[in-house]
């Protein structure tokens, strides 16, 4: 992530690194204050620690945007990705679908796991989306109609340990789709 003069290399955690909280960590390396309008949380205890982190990056931006410098570019819809260290769901609010993918199974994220396969991972993944999209919802008024979506999906999943993954479930011939709304 970064190295700091007389300060002794540590191991890389394999949970992802939000951009979010880069500028804390940093900051808090070199000794300062950490503005209270910062949404991320400094990560230098853990990596001088060697130690991991639990929460997932999540990951925004807007689908289609070839130039987020102009601002015709950034009208569009929002995408929004959770990942953690297995697993990363990808929500496409203009195309309405949400795709899971097993990052140890398939890192390149060709197929996504059919809806039947991970619920306990789609369910996590779905609820911080949600809070996410709760915590932010003055300015988001263009996905606030999704909330009530993302609340029945957390609900409807069920988690079934009896029904074992297999390789056709993993891996289907054709992309499966999950309608957002439908």
């Amino acid at each position: 992530l970064l190295r700091v003069p007389g300060v002794e290399r540590q191991t890389v955690s394999s949970n992802p690194f939000s951009l979010v909280h880069l500028a804390p960590t940093i900051l808090e390396a070199a000794g300062s204050a950490i503005p209270a309008e910062f949404q991320g949380q400094s990560r230098w205890t853990q990596l001088m620690a060697g130690t991991s982190w639990s929460e997932p990056a999540i990951v925004e931006s807007v689908a289609g945007c070839t130039n987020p410098f102009r601002g015709e570019h950034r009208r569009g819809s929002r995408l929004l990705a959770v990942r953690d260290a297995e697993y990363k769901l990808v929500l496409n609010f203009a195309a309405q679908t949400e795709y899971l993918f097993n990052l140890k199974l398939d890192p390149g994220e060709r197929l996504p796991s059919p809806e039947q396969e991970a619920k306990p991972a789609r369910r996590r993944l779905l609820e911080i989306a949600l809070a996410h999209l709760r915590s932010n919802a003055r300015e988001r008024s263009s996905e606030a109609c999704l909330l009530p979506y993302l609340q029945t999906r957390v609900r409807d999943i069920a988690f079934h340990p009896h029904r074992a993954a297999s390789a056709e479930n993993v891996y289907p011939a054709r992309r499966p789709s999950a309608s957002l709304l439908g």
